[in-house]
């Protein structure tokens, strides 16, 4: 660990406690694993997401932020309750770090773009999913109408916007459920 990634933990710990750590903890393994170390920590924090229906945001300058209901959920107001906790919130960081990355390399960031498309074909299968197709889903031609359909054996929209949870079994989360306190 870095002198400079210590100090990002330590912080975290004093502002969250356990889910600081575990939120820096989990970063730094997905970026070292899926990432080569690529993706620079410009933090994370625990608090309400812009828009109100996410769990997770990543600012342009690549901080993310995570909602405290995925770890320590104190109602159903997504209607995913059972499923939320550390597995859960696992990949809500991953697909927030995606959008680091692209954002860190200057590309399209959205989830409808070819970079973001490259990336979760690269990654499905070191999550263990089945290997996917992904292009953005854009208006064409589909039977003399014109209509936003995703390519033949590809991934719709809904689900290249939401990736990975839906290429998981929901036993994936309901399995694998650690939670923790978040202080706020």
């Amino acid at each position: 660990m870095t002198p400079r990634s210590s100090t990002y933990r330590r912080a975290q710990e004093v502002l969250w406690g356990e889910a600081g750590l575990w939120a820096h903890d989990t970063f730094a393994q997905l970026n070292a694993v899926h990432f080569g170390g690529e993706i620079s920590h410009s933090g994370i924090v625990w608090g309400l997401t812009p828009h109100g229906a996410r769990l997770g945001h990543c600012r342009h300058d690549g901080r993310i932020t995570l909602h405290p209901a995925l770890l320590d959920p104190k109602s159903d107001a997504w209607g995913i309750e059972p499923y939320l906790g550390e597995a859960y919130a696992r990949d809500v960081v991953l697909h927030e770090m995606i959008h680091a990355l692209l954002f860190q390399r200057g590309l399209e960031a959205g989830h409808n773009g070819e970079p973001w498309c490259a990336e979760i074909v690269r990654l499905a299968p070191e999550l263990g999913l089945k290997p996917i197709k992904a292009a953005p889903v854009v208006p064409r031609r589909v039977d003399g109408k014109v209509r936003r359909l995703p390519l033949p054996g590809h991934l719709d929209r809904k689900t290249i916007a939401t990736f990975p949870h839906p290429l998981r079994p929901a036993s994936y989360y309901k399995n694998t459920n650690g939670r923790l306190p978040v202080a706020i």
